[in-house]
């Protein structure tokens, strides 16, 4: 599990877009590879994201920076 915090409100979807704006820039992919599957209204989501391999996120992990 990955703990992210937004500060933006959760009102009309304003926390997801921002959710997937710091995952994409974090992975350096683009906003468009960054999804959630699940959770949408919910504090706890399941996201989605495309165009990184499982090495890359393991290393970013290890170095959250």
């Amino acid at each position: 599990a990955l703990k992210v915090q937004v500060t933006a409100p959760p009102a009309a979807g304003a926390a997801n877009e921002r959710l997937c704006e710091v995952l994409a820039a974090w992975l350096d992919v683009p906003v468009r590879a960054v999804r959630i599957d699940r959770g949408h209204s919910a504090p706890h989501k399941t996201v989605r994201i495309t165009g990184v391999s499982n090495d890359r996120f393991a290393a970013r992990l290890a170095d959250p920076r």
